[in-house]
């Protein structure tokens, strides 16, 4: 699943928090928890520390990896 919206709400209801727009910065929070309940744990999993960060920092997280071809012809690179 795609985390990245939940973060984004949750910095997005951080900083509505540190305004002290409260209750539109708690409501933000439970918008991103619905979307990533790893966000309520007390204790961040890795990707979303690390995607936190990223996006706290203003880095756009590159995302995963293209799948690999599974049908792609890759005789060219096999040793003969």
């Amino acid at each position: 699943p795609n985390r990245l919206p939940a973060v984004l709400l949750y910095i997005e209801g951080e900083a509505l928090c540190d305004a002290n727009a409260v209750a539109e910065g708690v409501t933000k929070m439970r918008e991103a928890f619905a979307l990533a309940w790893e966000l309520d744990l007390p204790e961040w999993p890795g990707w979303a520390e690390v995607l936190y960060h990223q996006l706290s920092n203003g880095l756009v997280p590159a995302g995963a990896p293209p799948p690999p071809l599974l049908s792609a012809d890759t005789s060219s690179v096999q040793p003969e």
